[in-house]
């Protein structure tokens, strides 16, 4: 369900952040060849946006624009923090199109009738889970450096945005920990 509502504010975000246009002449006449019809109201928001679009000779420090005539954030380091996050979403998309085989794997290597074969599958199984948890905690380690290096910048930032990334990276780590530690019990590690 996380997934589904992450997914989706990215989404929504991705949607609000696609370059608008204007169907009025500088006059604030409408253009010819316009709708009859009344063009939707843009949103003030999205108007800062695109009045950075028009300027990119300024510096990130000097655009306008995002919540309080800001962006989320400053220079490049979004960049940096939605490359955890991808990495993250990537590790979880893995996860979650094998788990259900791999779960399978050690109910049938825990049974008494298990063979070396279906314990084995199991291993593999559970070092795979391993692996990921590893990646998933590396991303974690890496928000957790990136966070203190955000707050020692004195930069501005989306306090709601970022919270929304470490929560997502946090809850994967968790998810996977909790996972490893499952399986590993059930084959009897």
């Amino acid at each position: 369900m996380l997934r589904l509502f992450i997914l989706a504010f990215t989404a929504a975000l991705a949607v609000g952040c696609a370059k608008s246009s204007d169907d009025k002449s500088p006059a604030g006449e409408a253009a010819p060849g316009a709708a009859a019809e009344e063009a939707p109201a843009i949103d003030p928001y999205r108007k800062l946006i695109d009045r950075n679009a028009q300027h990119p000779e300024l510096d990130p420090t000097q655009k306008i624009g995002g919540w309080e005539g800001r962006s989320p954030f400053e220079g490049d380091r979004v960049i940096g923090l939605n490359a955890i996050v991808e990495r993250t979403l990537n590790v979880s998309r893995e996860y979650d199109r094998n788990i259900v085989g791999i779960r399978a794997a050690a109910e049938k290597a825990a049974a008494a009738d298990a063979t070396a074969e279906d314990r084995a599958t199991a291993e593999e199984g559970l070092k795979k889970v391993e692996a990921w948890y590893d990646e998933a905690k590396a991303a974690l380690d890496d928000m957790k450096r990136a966070e203190a290096d955000l707050l020692a910048s004195g930069e501005y930032y989306n306090p709601g945005i970022f919270a929304g990334m470490v929560k997502f990276v946090t809850d994967i780590e968790t998810e996977l920990r909790e996972e490893k530690a499952a399986l590993a019990a059930r084959l009897g590690r």
